[in-house]
Protein backbone atom coordinates (compact mmCIF):
# COMPACT_ATOMS: atom_id res chain seq x y z
CA UNK A 1 0.00 0.00 0.00
CA UNK A 2 2.50 2.54 0.65
CA UNK A 3 4.24 2.18 -2.52
CA UNK A 4 0.94 3.98 -4.45
CA UNK A 5 0.97 6.93 -2.06
CA UNK A 6 3.70 8.83 -3.80
CA UNK A 7 1.42 8.24 -6.96
CA UNK A 8 -1.61 9.50 -4.70
CA UNK A 9 0.10 12.94 -3.87
CA UNK A 10 1.06 13.82 -6.99
CA UNK A 11 -2.05 13.43 -8.38
CA UNK A 12 -3.72 15.58 -5.51
CA UNK A 13 -1.06 18.13 -6.19
CA UNK A 14 -1.79 18.23 -9.63
CA UNK A 15 -5.69 18.48 -9.17
CA UNK A 16 -5.22 21.41 -7.27
CA UNK A 17 -2.80 23.14 -9.51
CA UNK A 18 -5.33 22.69 -12.55
CA UNK A 19 -8.31 23.88 -9.86
CA UNK A 20 -6.25 27.07 -9.20
CA UNK A 21 -5.56 28.10 -13.17
CA UNK A 22 -9.11 27.40 -13.53
CA UNK A 23 -9.66 30.03 -11.12
CA UNK A 24 -6.95 32.38 -11.85
CA UNK A 25 -8.09 32.39 -15.83
CA UNK A 26 -12.27 32.77 -14.54
CA UNK A 27 -11.16 36.57 -13.15
CA UNK A 28 -10.06 38.36 -15.90
CA UNK A 29 -13.74 37.17 -17.86
CA UNK A 30 -14.97 38.49 -14.24
CA UNK A 31 -13.25 41.73 -14.54
CA UNK A 32 -14.13 42.03 -18.29
CA UNK A 33 -18.23 41.30 -17.65
CA UNK A 34 -18.03 44.10 -15.01
CA UNK A 35 -16.62 46.60 -17.58
CA UNK A 36 -18.88 46.09 -19.35
CA UNK A 37 -21.33 45.97 -17.02
CA UNK A 38 -19.96 49.66 -15.78
CA UNK A 39 -20.26 51.40 -19.72
CA UNK A 40 -23.40 49.65 -20.16
CA UNK A 41 -24.61 51.56 -17.38
CA UNK A 42 -22.73 54.92 -18.39
CA UNK A 43 -24.26 54.96 -21.31
CA UNK A 44 -28.09 54.58 -20.57
CA UNK A 45 -27.43 57.11 -17.84
CA UNK A 46 -26.13 59.43 -20.52
CA UNK A 47 -29.48 58.38 -22.82
CA UNK A 48 -31.53 59.69 -19.45
CA UNK A 49 -29.89 62.70 -18.86
CA UNK A 50 -30.19 62.95 -22.57
CA UNK A 51 -33.86 62.87 -23.13
CA UNK A 52 -34.46 64.72 -19.24
CA UNK A 53 -33.04 67.39 -20.98
CA UNK A 54 -34.82 67.58 -24.43
CA UNK A 55 -38.24 66.86 -22.27
CA UNK A 56 -37.51 70.36 -20.06
CA UNK A 57 -36.81 72.39 -23.65
CA UNK A 58 -40.31 73.23 -23.80
CA UNK A 59 -40.95 76.13 -25.61
CA UNK A 60 -41.20 78.35 -22.42
CA UNK A 61 -37.74 77.52 -21.09
CA UNK A 62 -36.67 78.08 -24.66
CA UNK A 63 -37.67 81.17 -24.69
CA UNK A 64 -36.65 81.77 -21.48
CA UNK A 65 -33.17 81.21 -22.13
CA UNK A 66 -33.39 83.70 -24.74
CA UNK A 67 -34.36 86.38 -22.62
CA UNK A 68 -31.61 84.93 -20.46
CA UNK A 69 -28.74 85.70 -22.62
CA UNK A 70 -28.61 89.08 -22.00
CA UNK A 71 -25.55 90.07 -23.90
CA UNK A 72 -24.39 87.30 -24.88
CA UNK A 73 -25.80 86.77 -29.02
CA UNK A 74 -24.19 83.29 -29.30
CA UNK A 75 -26.22 81.80 -26.85
CA UNK A 76 -29.42 83.66 -27.47
CA UNK A 77 -29.00 82.54 -31.20
CA UNK A 78 -28.57 79.05 -30.19
CA UNK A 79 -31.75 78.74 -27.99
CA UNK A 80 -33.60 80.61 -30.54
CA UNK A 81 -32.25 77.76 -33.18
CA UNK A 82 -33.62 75.12 -30.87
CA UNK A 83 -36.92 76.64 -30.25
CA UNK A 84 -37.32 77.39 -33.95
CA UNK A 85 -36.58 73.83 -35.65
CA UNK A 86 -38.70 72.34 -32.62
CA UNK A 87 -41.43 74.72 -32.23
CA UNK A 88 -41.76 76.45 -35.67
CA UNK A 89 -45.20 77.35 -35.36
CA UNK A 90 -45.37 78.01 -31.06
CA UNK A 91 -46.29 81.39 -30.07
CA UNK A 92 -42.52 81.35 -28.19
CA UNK A 93 -41.12 80.75 -31.31
CA UNK A 94 -42.46 84.16 -33.01
CA UNK A 95 -41.98 85.90 -29.31
CA UNK A 96 -37.90 85.15 -29.66
CA UNK A 97 -37.78 86.39 -32.76
CA UNK A 98 -38.85 89.27 -31.61
CA UNK A 99 -36.81 89.49 -28.53
CA UNK A 100 -33.71 88.18 -30.68
CA UNK A 101 -33.82 91.04 -33.19
CA UNK A 102 -34.62 93.90 -30.41
CA UNK A 103 -31.31 91.99 -28.47
CA UNK A 104 -29.42 92.41 -32.12
CA UNK A 105 -30.70 96.32 -32.46
CA UNK A 106 -29.31 97.05 -28.73
CA UNK A 107 -26.37 95.13 -29.59
CA UNK A 108 -25.22 96.92 -32.53
CA UNK A 109 -26.39 100.46 -30.92
CA UNK A 110 -24.16 99.57 -27.62
CA UNK A 111 -21.06 98.91 -30.44
CA UNK A 112 -21.68 101.89 -32.46
CA UNK A 113 -21.78 104.06 -28.94
CA UNK A 114 -18.58 102.57 -28.04
CA UNK A 115 -16.39 102.90 -31.22
CA UNK A 116 -17.74 106.41 -31.13
CA UNK A 117 -16.74 106.96 -27.55
CA UNK A 118 -13.44 105.33 -28.66
CA UNK A 119 -12.84 107.62 -31.50
CA UNK A 120 -13.76 111.09 -29.44
CA UNK A 121 -12.25 109.39 -26.06
CA UNK A 122 -13.04 112.00 -22.80
CA UNK A 123 -14.58 114.64 -24.63
CA UNK A 124 -17.45 112.64 -25.52
CA UNK A 125 -18.43 111.85 -21.83
CA UNK A 126 -21.27 114.43 -21.20
CA UNK A 127 -20.73 116.26 -18.14
CA UNK A 128 -23.72 116.62 -15.58
CA UNK A 129 -23.56 118.23 -12.31
CA UNK A 130 -25.74 115.85 -10.59
CA UNK A 131 -25.44 112.20 -9.93
CA UNK A 132 -28.18 109.65 -8.67
CA UNK A 133 -26.11 107.07 -6.47
CA UNK A 134 -27.70 104.08 -4.72
CA UNK A 135 -28.72 105.45 -1.64
CA UNK A 136 -27.69 109.28 -1.85
CA UNK A 137 -27.75 111.90 -5.05
CA UNK A 138 -25.30 114.70 -5.34
CA UNK A 139 -25.30 117.86 -6.92
CA UNK A 140 -22.36 119.82 -7.36
CA UNK A 141 -21.66 123.74 -7.67
CA UNK A 142 -19.07 126.54 -7.16
CA UNK A 143 -16.33 124.25 -8.02
CA UNK A 144 -12.75 125.65 -7.76
CA UNK A 145 -9.15 125.42 -7.07
CA UNK A 146 -8.04 127.29 -3.94
CA UNK A 147 -6.00 127.95 -0.93
CA UNK A 148 -8.23 127.57 1.30
CA UNK A 149 -11.18 124.79 1.91
CA UNK A 150 -13.75 126.35 4.13
CA UNK A 151 -16.77 124.59 6.11
CA UNK A 152 -18.29 124.38 9.01
CA UNK A 153 -19.64 127.30 9.50
CA UNK A 154 -22.24 128.69 12.65
CA UNK A 155 -23.26 132.34 13.02
CA UNK A 156 -20.73 134.55 11.90
CA UNK A 157 -17.94 132.23 12.36
CA UNK A 158 -16.42 129.21 9.92
CA UNK A 159 -13.87 126.76 9.97
CA UNK A 160 -11.02 126.10 7.56
CA UNK A 161 -7.47 124.92 6.36
CA UNK A 162 -5.08 125.94 4.67
CA UNK A 163 -3.17 124.13 1.69
CA UNK A 164 0.90 123.88 2.42
CA UNK A 165 3.27 125.45 -0.51
CA UNK A 166 3.36 123.34 -3.67
CA UNK A 167 -0.48 122.52 -2.98
CA UNK A 168 -4.15 123.31 -3.81
CA UNK A 169 -7.33 122.11 -2.79
CA UNK A 170 -10.11 121.53 -5.08
CA UNK A 171 -13.31 122.21 -3.45
CA UNK A 172 -17.09 122.46 -4.71
CA UNK A 173 -20.20 122.87 -2.93
CA UNK A 174 -22.69 119.62 -2.21
CA UNK A 175 -25.77 119.67 -1.72
CA UNK A 176 -26.83 115.81 -1.26
CA UNK A 177 -30.33 114.21 -0.98
CA UNK A 178 -31.58 110.89 -0.02
CA UNK A 179 -35.04 109.59 1.64
CA UNK A 180 -32.54 106.70 3.53
CA UNK A 181 -32.09 107.63 7.18
CA UNK A 182 -28.59 106.66 7.27
CA UNK A 183 -27.03 106.56 3.58
CA UNK A 184 -24.09 105.93 2.36
CA UNK A 185 -22.58 108.93 0.13
CA UNK A 186 -21.29 108.56 -3.50
CA UNK A 187 -17.65 108.78 -3.76
CA UNK A 188 -15.77 111.80 -5.79
CA UNK A 189 -12.41 111.90 -7.34
CA UNK A 190 -10.16 114.16 -8.98
CA UNK A 191 -8.16 112.71 -12.30
CA UNK A 192 -6.14 114.60 -14.97
CA UNK A 193 -6.06 113.54 -18.52
CA UNK A 194 -2.64 111.51 -19.58
CA UNK A 195 -3.54 110.22 -23.08
CA UNK A 196 -6.28 107.90 -23.54
CA UNK A 197 -6.31 106.97 -19.80
CA UNK A 198 -7.69 109.18 -17.12
CA UNK A 199 -5.20 109.38 -13.71
CA UNK A 200 -6.45 109.54 -10.34
CA UNK A 201 -4.90 112.58 -8.59
CA UNK A 202 -6.73 112.97 -5.57
CA UNK A 203 -10.16 111.48 -3.63
CA UNK A 204 -12.17 114.26 -2.16
CA UNK A 205 -13.19 114.44 1.34
CA UNK A 206 -16.71 115.62 2.73
CA UNK A 207 -17.19 118.11 5.29
CA UNK A 208 -20.81 119.92 6.76
CA UNK A 209 -21.45 123.13 5.06
CA UNK A 210 -22.82 125.04 8.39
CA UNK A 211 -24.60 124.23 11.72
CA UNK A 212 -27.30 125.75 13.38
CA UNK A 213 -24.52 127.14 15.61
CA UNK A 214 -22.08 126.27 17.91
CA UNK A 215 -23.51 124.40 20.10
CA UNK A 216 -24.63 121.91 17.93
CA UNK A 217 -21.25 122.11 15.78
CA UNK A 218 -19.37 121.06 19.55
CA UNK A 219 -22.01 118.23 19.51
CA UNK A 220 -24.12 119.32 22.79
CA UNK A 221 -26.94 118.85 20.97
CA UNK A 222 -27.93 117.91 17.73
CA UNK A 223 -28.75 119.43 14.81
CA UNK A 224 -31.34 117.95 12.82
CA UNK A 225 -30.24 119.97 9.69
CA UNK A 226 -27.42 117.97 9.00
CA UNK A 227 -29.17 114.29 10.02
CA UNK A 228 -30.85 112.13 7.37
CA UNK A 229 -32.73 111.10 10.22
CA UNK A 230 -34.80 113.73 9.81
CA UNK A 231 -33.98 115.67 7.03
CA UNK A 232 -33.73 114.39 3.23
CA UNK A 233 -31.35 117.35 1.95
CA UNK A 234 -27.75 118.41 3.71
CA UNK A 235 -25.99 121.04 2.17
CA UNK A 236 -22.23 119.84 2.35
CA UNK A 237 -18.71 120.79 1.01
CA UNK A 238 -16.51 118.30 -0.55
CA UNK A 239 -12.53 119.03 -0.98
CA UNK A 240 -9.29 117.27 -2.70
CA UNK A 241 -5.47 118.18 -1.72
CA UNK A 242 -3.04 117.84 -4.59
CA UNK A 243 0.24 119.20 -5.53
CA UNK A 244 0.32 121.87 -7.90
CA UNK A 245 2.54 120.26 -10.25
CA UNK A 246 -0.43 117.49 -10.29
CA UNK A 247 -3.48 119.72 -11.23
CA UNK A 248 -2.90 120.21 -15.13
CA UNK A 249 -5.35 121.26 -16.80
CA UNK A 250 -7.97 119.59 -17.70
CA UNK A 251 -9.10 117.92 -14.68
CA UNK A 252 -11.75 115.88 -14.26
CA UNK A 253 -14.38 115.00 -11.12
CA UNK A 254 -15.61 112.25 -11.50
CA UNK A 255 -18.45 110.27 -9.45
CA UNK A 256 -19.62 106.91 -8.65
CA UNK A 257 -22.76 105.53 -7.80
CA UNK A 258 -21.01 103.17 -5.13
CA UNK A 259 -21.72 104.48 -1.97
CA UNK A 260 -18.09 104.79 0.02
CA UNK A 261 -18.46 107.44 2.79
CA UNK A 262 -20.59 106.29 5.77
CA UNK A 263 -21.46 108.54 8.52
CA UNK A 264 -19.21 108.23 11.80
CA UNK A 265 -19.53 109.69 15.94
CA UNK A 266 -17.01 110.69 18.01
CA UNK A 267 -17.43 112.18 20.77
CA UNK A 268 -14.63 113.93 21.74
CA UNK A 269 -14.22 115.53 17.97
CA UNK A 270 -15.26 118.42 16.68
CA UNK A 271 -17.45 117.94 14.95
CA UNK A 272 -18.74 114.57 16.58
CA UNK A 273 -20.34 113.63 13.15
CA UNK A 274 -18.27 113.21 10.05
CA UNK A 275 -18.68 111.17 6.74
CA UNK A 276 -15.33 108.73 6.68
CA UNK A 277 -14.56 106.28 3.53
CA UNK A 278 -13.40 107.08 0.04
CA UNK A 279 -12.05 103.72 -1.04
CA UNK A 280 -14.36 103.39 -4.12
CA UNK A 281 -13.17 100.32 -5.68
CA UNK A 282 -14.84 101.71 -9.11
CA UNK A 283 -12.80 104.91 -9.08
CA UNK A 284 -9.57 103.56 -9.53
CA UNK A 285 -6.26 104.54 -9.96
CA UNK A 286 -6.78 105.03 -14.02
CA UNK A 287 -9.95 105.14 -16.10
CA UNK A 288 -10.77 104.11 -19.64
CA UNK A 289 -13.19 106.07 -21.45
CA UNK A 290 -15.17 101.72 -21.58
CA UNK A 291 -15.15 102.05 -17.59
CA UNK A 292 -18.22 104.56 -17.93
CA UNK A 293 -20.21 102.81 -20.66
CA UNK A 294 -22.57 100.78 -18.01
CA UNK A 295 -23.36 104.11 -16.66
CA UNK A 296 -22.10 103.81 -12.73
CA UNK A 297 -19.47 106.21 -12.93
CA UNK A 298 -20.32 109.77 -14.27
CA UNK A 299 -18.58 112.88 -14.92
CA UNK A 300 -19.80 115.57 -12.66
CA UNK A 301 -17.43 118.80 -13.61
CA UNK A 302 -14.53 119.81 -15.94
CA UNK A 303 -12.17 122.49 -15.10
CA UNK A 304 -10.26 123.30 -18.48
Amino acid sequence: MLKFLPSILLAALLSTACSDRRATTAMPDAASNSATEITGLKAQIARLQQENTELRATPAALLAAVRAAGNNMSKADEANEILGKKFPDSIEAKQANTLLAQMKFDNDKREAEAKRLAALGFKALKVGAKLAGDEASITLSGVSQTRRWISDAYDSQYHYRDSEKGSAFIVARVKVTSNNKNPSLPGVALYRSEGATLKRVANFGYEFGSWKDYGSYLGNYSDYGNDFAHTNAILMSIGADAELSALTRPLFLVATKEGCYSRNYERFRNPPVSYVGGNCSSLKEALEISDFSDGRLALVHRLD
